[in-house]
């Protein structure tokens, strides 16, 4: 789940700019989404395309099939939009085809979330500050060392370019990237290289791996970026836990949402128990139980109970 929305709005067809109508295939991306930052954007065919704001939403609802309404408030104009790339390179994570290539289509989706990092830089580039530090610049839950010494864009300076936000966007990523690393590799020595819920193995050819490092206690809600808070997952185990349709309880058993599609579950392999080494703490899994998949269940009026 994304800390940071960014919500596809046509300025001329607004006409109160706090109420907004968007295309929404899937109500997943708002089920958590109230009080989160969004940033806004207009689509290409609009006079002034790209991000031309930053708002906090306050509340929505269902319109219909493929849109739903927005409430938004301390809204931030920018001076002029940012634009979607810089240099042929988006701000955000795009798709891509079996070439490497960007494949744009992700960018039709009306909701979506963006990473903090890029978040971030869009602000940045627009001359705004960041209403609050990025987590993985927050010292307090993160072993990451910043170069303090690294020259950072002013946002309060006129001069400061979208190149600028852009190589400060590359390099917190690239610190980012390397924590992973750190973190994947401290995992492999001490439990080996297999996912801990679903027990699989992605090796590559001649080493390396495609697990991929599990936060249970999420980054975003203020959870550690330790080894006592991670275990690796595949990415199909991965994103179907962080959705909250499967948890692990606090004595190592796996528990599924009473509504995971068999398809997902199937991504389990018939465990039942998932394989957590001593030093993770318990709370984190606990964090995850009551926060995340619980509070999924009760926002959908499903019962809590086993």
């Amino acid at each position: 789940m994304h800390k940071h929305l960014v919500l596809v709005v046509r300025p001329s067809e607004t006409i109160d700019p706090s109420v907004v109508r968007v295309a929404c295939q899937s109500l997943h991306a708002l089920s958590e989404s109230i009080g989160l930052e969004a940033l806004l954007v207009a689509p290409r065919e609009e006079a002034k395309a790209g991000y031309f704001a930053v708002a906090t939403i306050s509340d929505w609802q269902v319109a219909d099939k493929a849109h739903a309404v927005i409430w938004l408030e301390n809204i931030r104009y920018f001076k002029s939009p940012v634009p979607v790339s810089v240099d042929g390179k988006p701000w955000e994570p795009a798709l891509e085809n079996a070439k490497g290539d960007a494949v744009f289509g992700r960018f039709a989706i009306g909701v979506r979330g963006i990473p903090s990092i890029a978040f971030a830089a869009v602000i940045l580039a627009a001359g705004l500050y960041p209403s609050e530090p990025l987590p993985e610049m927050n010292r307090q839950h993160t072993v990451i060392e910043i170069d303090e010494a690294a020259p950072s864009p002013d946002p309060l300076d006129p001069a400061t370019s979208y190149r600028d936000a852009a190589n400060l966007s590359i390099r917190l990523e690239l610190q980012f990237q390397r924590q992973r690393a750190r973190l994947r590799a401290l995992l492999t020595r001490s439990s080996g290289a297999f996912c801990v819920m679903s027990g699989a193995s992605f090796d590559l050819p001649g080493g390396g791996s495609l697990l991929e490092v599990s936060h249970y206690h999420p980054l975003f809600q203020q959870g550690p970026d330790t080894i006592n808070n991670v275990g690796l997952k595949t990415r199909n185990v991965h994103a179907i836990y962080e959705n909250g349709l499967v948890t692990i309880r606090q004595d190592h058993r796996i528990r599924f949402a009473p509504d995971i599609p068999p398809g997902f579950r199937a991504e389990f392999r018939g465990r039942t128990h998932a394989a957590i080494p001593e030093i993770v703490n318990l709370s984190n899994l606990r964090f995850h139980e009551e926060e995340i998949f619980e509070r999924r269940l009760r926002r959908l009026g499903i019962s809590v109970s086993d």
